[in-house]
């Protein structure tokens, strides 16, 4: 699902996916103990339900329909 939401606010947006992913990412605080940013396959399922959230919250900041 993330990827999804990823996938649509990048179209959206004019960033690519992994900038997107980037972004989404730093404002879910999703960081390793050497603080460089976490691989989604690395996360719990708090963390990934953190980024879905954060990534429904942007859309709506810039008028995107996630849902």
């Amino acid at each position: 699902k993330i990827h999804k939401l990823i996938r649509e606010l990048s179209q959206s947006t004019g960033y690519d996916f992994d900038e997107m992913k980037g972004i989404i990412k730093q404002k879910a605080g999703l960081y390793t103990d050497t603080w460089t940013l976490k691989s989604f396959k690395d996360c719990s399922k708090k963390e990934l339900m953190t980024a879905i959230d954060v990534s429904i919250r942007l859309g709506q900041e810039l008028d995107v329909n996630l849902y």
